[in-house]
């Protein structure tokens, strides 16, 4: 028992590690995924309809939402980014210009205390995560009650999935990427956390967004 507790926190480490060179190197060519960047908008115009608070960008990257979101909003909400990458945090804090606090951690282990935030935000970074539960639990922890956390995640056809999700496990994890979800998987992981779902939908090309209440 304690061997195989010890074989997991080595092999999540490891998958943890990758995350973080891959991001760092990433960072360092300032490029835009495309794909996140289509979801943006879609995410902005929901956070037009709240009332402010604070918000906490869960894999925030190189900021470029936090960003988007102080110059849409300017002081309506207290920005808070979190990311494993420092060169991604770097370049983050050069964009907000000391809008957003930014933190250096992990999903698994969010260095807050319980019922910080009003809203999360977990934008195509959740397939990165090697314990998801675990992680959609932390979230609900941080979460003030009724507070909300919009989940944008990859929504690929079920054949593409499968490739990718096998590719993953045969290159054994090269980016970090532990697996992408169908719409419903991902629904069943967020209930199981706690989660209530308000709304599940397509967005962009091929991305899902899921708006959860605690």
């Amino acid at each position: 028992m304690e061997r195989n507790a010890s074989a997991q926190r080595i092999r999540t480490d490891r998958i943890r590690k990758k995350s973080e060179d891959y991001f760092d190197k990433v960072a360092a060519t300032n490029m835009k995924i495309p794909e996140p960047v289509r979801c943006y908008e879609c995410v902005l115009d929901r956070l037009g309809e709240c009332p402010g608070g604070k918000l906490l960008d869960i894999g925030c990257g190189t900021g470029i939402m936090l960003a988007d979101i102080s110059e849409k909003f300017g002081e309506r909400f207290s920005l808070h980014g979190l990311d494993l990458s420092g060169e991604s945090l770097k370049i983050a804090g050069e964009k907000c210009g000391g809008a957003a606090e930014l933190t250096k951690g992990d999903s698994e282990n969010l260095p807050y205390e319980e019922g910080s935030f009003d809203i999360l935000l977990c934008m195509h970074s959740f397939h990165h995560y090697p314990h998801p539960i675990k992680s959609l639990r932390e979230m609900l922890r941080v979460l003030v009650p009724g507070g909300v956390l919009f989940l944008v995640e990859n929504d690929h056809a079920a054949f593409r999935r499968a490739r990718k999700n096998v590719r993953q496990i045969l290159l054994r994890y090269p980016g970090g990427d532990i697996r992408m979800y169908s719409q419903k998987s991902l629904a069943a992981l967020v209930k199981m956390a706690g989660f209530t779902i308000e709304e599940q939908e397509n967005i962009a090309n091929h991305s899902q967004i899921l708006v959860c209440r605690k």
